[in-house]
């Protein structure tokens, strides 16, 4: 949890110490991404995906990369060009609970 932290904080100060560059400083924080890796830990715990997804997305399923580039995408697009020092949580609500 310390090192997520640091990550949103090493962000920020980046954007405000880029900014007056015109440099934009943003990060994504994925949630549980359906990935082998993820799908080996769910095998090795014996969890089965339906109730493992609802303990972590509010939207009961997994996140697919795809998404994640998605996003990563849209903030180096220049529709995002007003954006920077956020952190963007790809995560199907699981920060906010």
């Amino acid at each position: 949890m310390a090192a997520k932290h640091g990550v949103n904080g090493l962000t920020k100060t980046a954007a405000v110490e880029n900014g007056v560059h015109s440099i934009r400083v943003n990060a994504v924080a994925p949630g549980a991404i359906d990935t082998p890796m993820l799908r080996g830990a769910l095998e090795q715990f014996g969890h089965t995906e339906e109730e493992y997804a609802l303990q972590l997305s509010l939207l009961g399923r997994f996140g697919r990369p795809r998404e994640v580039a998605q996003a990563s995408l849209w903030l180096a697009s220049d529709q995002a060009s007003y954006v920077t020092g956020s952190v963007i949580h790809v995560d199907a609500g699981y920060t906010g609970r």
